[in-house]
């Protein structure tokens, strides 16, 4: 496919994910995860890429009655 025809580049996305899941008992669970920025591809094939996304985390908790 040519250039101009629709078609937006591919673009390389690097991240490292990691998950952490503790039950404490059979009713409490904790977990954390995050995805870690290892790089990417800034730019492809004339075209300049933009992720102000950067590592993401997250926590939770779940009490089940």
């Amino acid at each position: 496919m040519d250039e101009g025809e629709g078609k937006a580049p591919s673009k390389i996305e690097r991240r490292i994910p990691v998950y952490i899941n503790y039950n404490a008992n059979e009713n409490f669970n904790v977990w954390a995860e995050a995805k870690f920025c290892a790089g990417g591809t800034p730019e492809f094939k004339g075209e300049k890429f933009h992720d102000d996304s950067g590592s993401q985390f997250a926590v939770g908790a779940r009490y089940t009655f």
